[in-house]
């Protein structure tokens, strides 16, 4: 086997390694974000907050909404929701019959559950 053969191996058996490591990370991450929601679940105060910022036309995602949530709930809550409302609602204004589809999306938010971008 030549050199560059014998390191091309090495090499993808590296990137399946890494792979599988990444999937067993993101499978630990997802059980402690689940157990995390549960023991430290959106208050009905900061949903209606959240809710109500929505409302009122104020972004969740992107900077700004960032910004906002970590004034409003625990960081874990604010990186969540801050990035299901950038990879699902996006940062420009929707159209009213969009927004109306979208604040049910928001006020749908589970207390005790992070938001996930497959809702």
């Amino acid at each position: 086997m030549s050199p560059t053969l014998r390191a091309l191996a090495v090499a993808e058996q590296r990137v399946v390694d890494a792979h599988k490591e990444l999937a067993e990370a993101e499978r630990v991450l997802k059980d402690l974000r689940l157990d995390y929601a549960k023991e430290r679940p959106l208050t009905q105060a900061e949903h209606d907050a959240i809710v109500k910022r929505f409302e009122s036309g104020g972004a969740l995602c992107c900077e700004e909404g960032l910004k906002w949530l970590r004034k409003v709930v625990p960081e874990p809550w604010a990186q969540s929701i801050n990035g299901w409302a950038y990879s699902i609602i996006g940062c420009s204004p929707p159209s009213e019959s969009t927004r109306i589809y979208w604040l049910s999306k928001v006020r749908a938010l589970k207390l005790d559950c992070l938001p996930r971008s497959d809702w």
